[in-house]
């Protein structure tokens, strides 16, 4: 039972019955509002901004429109007691729920027409940042920027005009709060990514040598188009930046793809590139990925017998690796998800190279099954362990 059912159910059922209906009527009216309890009473927002609350007491039902709602409809709403934003339904006569039904369409309509005016102000500074580049950079900049509000449509946007830049995020914060950014330039249009040095980025796509930040030329629209960068650019919308809320009704427009999944996704991507690397005795291929301070461990019968720390150790031991045989394959049959680290479960194929001091013969086949686990700092691989 949420707050607001707790809320009403406190009252008399006579009460309740009233709170319901209006209840229902805003929910009808305004179906993408957000439902929140504060002010220790029923509340509704849309497009952030304040629809009403409606609250009971002893002897009334408080209806909060804010003043616009109440100054609209003031003719209707002068046989009430009224205080500052506030109305009173009297328990004892008919509730005007059609009066209700009518203030609640004007506040939807107006709070609309409020975010209306927001995003044509913010695309009349996007227009006076990019004027003075040619028309195909200028469509270049407008089709980037559609293709960020089609994977995050409640994006935050902070034009600087002067700068000629401009920032997306999930607040206004440039700091913690934005994930990429974009720049026209005379040639193409710079896609920037605040945390681009520690992003994914199989196909090498970000350029760039400082800390942090990484940016993609885009050079035509139909770069655009581009999976691995429109991958990408959903997974900076999730890293390291506060999440944000999708709104009801927006659904339909976005990348459908949340926080956890698409992290879950390129922990996949990930994953695969070094089974195949080691597949194909690719050892550049198995380690793209690997933090330089990478620890391995081999364990049997749950004992430890061999560990590595760092990336040149791993790699000398992967080449010494590479000669005990003539064909070798991992195939994953089971990936599963936790908080910082994922576990795979894996059969394991090998044609043995050469004799080893255990009895195994040059050209015996091993079939094996056993998992692995590999921990993870942001997008790359800290700790790699090997159960068999």
């Amino acid at each position: 039972m949420n707050e607001i059912e707790t809320y009403i159910k406190q009252f008399p059922d006579n009460v309740q019955g009233i709170l319901r209906n209006i209840r229902k009527l805003i929910k009808d009216n305004a179906p993408n509002a957000d439902e929140l309890f504060a002010y220790g009473m029923p509340a509704y927002k849309t497009n952030k901004k304040p629809l009403v609350y409606f609250a009971a007491f002893k002897n009334h039902i408080g209806l909060y429109a804010t003043p616009s709602g109440h100054s609209e409809f003031q003719d209707e709403l002068s046989k009430y007691k009224q205080g500052k934003g506030s109305v009173q339904f009297p328990l004892d006569k008919p509730i005007p729920y059609k009066l209700i039904e009518r203030i609640v369409k004007f506040k939807v309509t107006e709070n609309n027409k409020k975010a209306t005016n927001k995003t044509n102000k913010a695309q009349e500074q996007f227009e006076l940042a990019i004027s003075s580049f040619s028309e195909d950079i200028k469509h270049i900049a407008r089709e980037t920027r559609k293709l960020i509000h089609k994977i995050l449509p409640n994006v935050v946007e902070v034009v600087w005009v002067q700068q000629k830049n401009i920032g997306f995020g999930t607040g206004v914060k440039k700091k913690t709060e934005h994930f990429c950014w974009l720049m026209p330039a005379s040639k193409h249009v710079n896609l920037g990514f605040n945390y681009g040095s520690e992003l994914p980025d199989q196909e090498k796509l970000l350029e760039g040598t400082g800390k942090l930040f990484r940016h993609i030329k885009i050079k035509s629209v139909e770069q655009l188009n581009d999976k691995n960068l429109i991958d990408l650019l959903t997974y900076a919308t999730t890293y390291k930046v506060p999440q944000l809320k999708i709104k009801k009704g927006t659904e339909k427009t976005a990348i459908k793809t949340s926080r956890p999944e698409q992290m879950n996704k390129i922990r996949e991507n990930i994953i695969q590139n070094y089974i195949d690397g080691y597949n194909q005795f690719d050892i550049e291929k198995m380690v793209v990925d690997f933090d330089d301070k990478i620890v391995f461990e081999n364990i049997q019968n749950n004992e430890i017998n061999l560990l590595l720390n760092g990336l040149t150790a791993f790699k000398k031991q992967a080449e010494t690796a590479k000669t005990y045989f003539t064909e070798r394959k991992q195939t994953i049959k089971l990936f599963k998800h936790f908080d910082n680290y994922t576990e795979i479960e894996i059969d394991y194929f090998a044609i043995l190279a050469i004799d080893f001091p255990n009895g195994l013969t040059k050209g015996s086949k091993l079939e094996l099954s056993g998992k692995s686990i590999f921990k993870f700092n942001g997008s790359k691989v800290i700790k790699l362990t090997d159960f068999s």
